[in-house]
């Protein structure tokens, strides 16, 4: 879990002078802070669309698993013959009939003909989520339905990870795409704290903190909420300096 806390002390350059420019209260300041502080989180956690996902999704699972569609793709073949064969063989599903001719082939004997097994993708993504298979093609011929259930389920999960921030986003007012609808987030609001008022928000979802530590996701955040802080503040000051007829 990563949990970020938006506090008169992490941000208190920024968060103070803002909130003494636009004279606000400090804990209405805290909680609408940490509501965009959220959402940007949310912003920069990869996928960027639902579709985007997905097609992540298909390209990494397609490292370790041929499907039949993504075989025919991927290898052309200039004796037509042996093309048809294989296709036919492919429709047929005879693992023996497929070894034997990859086997004999310079460019399929790098083909694994061997039974479907989730652990095998499982065991080949980083710290990130991400595939970097090395090993040949597994290519289940025999199982091409469970491994279309198993990329059906993998796709459920596109978003998980951004929805934790989305449902933080949510929890202090704001709204998200409803493909980000899980509840993967939690808020911890004390911005109504007379002393030291402070809203602590948190991703639950376990891998994110691979996906922070490749694309530095919280520290940009923070960065960026600091420098739009700054900016408001500046707005402020000229609006006020405005109005009273000093510039």
């Amino acid at each position: 879990m990563i949990a970020v806390s938006v506090e008169t002390a992490a941000f208190s350059d920024a968060l103070l002078r803002y909130q003494a420019y636009t004279g606000q209260e400090l804990g209405t300041v805290v909680k609408e802070q940490a509501k965009l502080l959220a959402k940007r989180l949310s912003d920069l956690t990869p996928p960027q669309s639902k579709a985007q996902g997905t097609k992540r999704v298909d390209i990494d699972i397609g490292r370790v698993y041929l499907r039949n569609q993504w075989f025919e793709n991927i290898f052309s073949f200039k004796n037509q013959k042996l093309g048809d064969r294989i296709k036919d063989e492919i429709r047929k599903g005879d693992d023996e009939a497929l070894r034997e001719i990859f086997l004999r082939s310079q460019r399929l004997n790098k083909l694994h003909l061997e039974s479907f097994d989730p652990a095998r993708h499982k065991a080949a993504r980083d710290s990130k989520g991400r595939v970097n298979y090395k090993s040949p093609y597994s290519f289940p011929v025999s199982q091409q339905a469970q491994l279309k259930a198993y990329i059906d389920r993998k796709k459920k999960n596109v978003g998980i990870a951004k929805s934790g921030w989305a449902s933080c986003y949510k929890a202090l007012g704001g709204s998200a795409a409803a493909w980000l609808s899980r509840e993967t987030g939690s808020v911890e609001n004390h911005s109504d704290e007379k002393e030291n008022p402070y809203v602590t928000i948190a991703n639950r979802v376990a891998y994110f903190g691979g996906l922070d530590e490749k694309q530095r996701i919280v520290s940009r955040a923070l960065e960026g909420r600091a420098r739009d802080m700054i900016k408001g503040a500046q707005h402020a000051l000229e609006r006020a300096q405005r109005a009273a007829g000093i510039v």
